[in-house]
């Protein structure tokens, strides 16, 4: 997908592209001068139509969606959990689940793993870097299990902050810093 310079319908084509109804290999650049005017807001309404549009795995309902100038931000829930994904397709992996009967627990393996693997370290780290902050899930059982621990937190997304605070219950704090920025920096 080439570069264009309208983000909205950048937005817009790609949603029409995941749902199959356009042949943009076939059309180089639809802001390019040779397009009429009525030809790019016909495209632009049919792709922001599209773009409205999410799917949802069996059993969840949609609670939110955030569109970030990095991407969709969606949060989802059903009787059991809460959920964030980073993208709409039926198939996006959730990136972070907040249990609802048990919001102190870990949902995803992996979770629990680098969890234990830090409450294992030796000597015991006083502070702690993550880059990549999702639902949140991560600093908050840090500060469940090591309440004096301090814990920088990193996302370049500024909506992913909101969202894991809005809806995961990540609270910042003296001990808890989040930032919005680049984890590479």
């Amino acid at each position: 997908l080439p570069r264009y310079r309208d983000r909205r319908l950048r937005s817009g084509i790609q949603a029409a592209q995941a749902a199959g109804l356009a042949c943009w290999p076939s059309v180089p650049d639809p802001l390019h001068p040779q397009y009429t005017a009525p030809y790019r807001h016909a495209l632009l309404a049919l792709a922001l139509a599209l773009a409205g549009c999410v799917n949802l795995p069996s059993g969840e309902r949609l609670v939110d969606v955030e569109h970030s100038s990095w991407q969709t931000l969606i949060v989802s829930a059903s009787d059991t959990r809460r959920c964030l994904r980073f993208d709409d397709a039926t198939d996006a992996l959730s990136q972070s689940c907040t249990l609802l009967a048990h919001p102190d627990h870990l949902a995803f393996d992996y979770t629990r793993a680098m969890v234990a693997l830090l409450l294992l370290w030796e000597p015991q780290p006083q502070r702690i870097l993550l880059i990549g902050v999702g639902g949140g899930s991560i600093p908050i059982a840090l500060q469940l299990v090591r309440p004096g621990i301090d814990i920088d937190a990193v996302d370049i997304d500024e909506a992913v902050l909101t969202v894991a605070q809005r809806y995961f219950g990540l609270k910042p704090g003296p001990t808890l810093r989040l930032h919005a920025l680049d984890g590479r920096d």
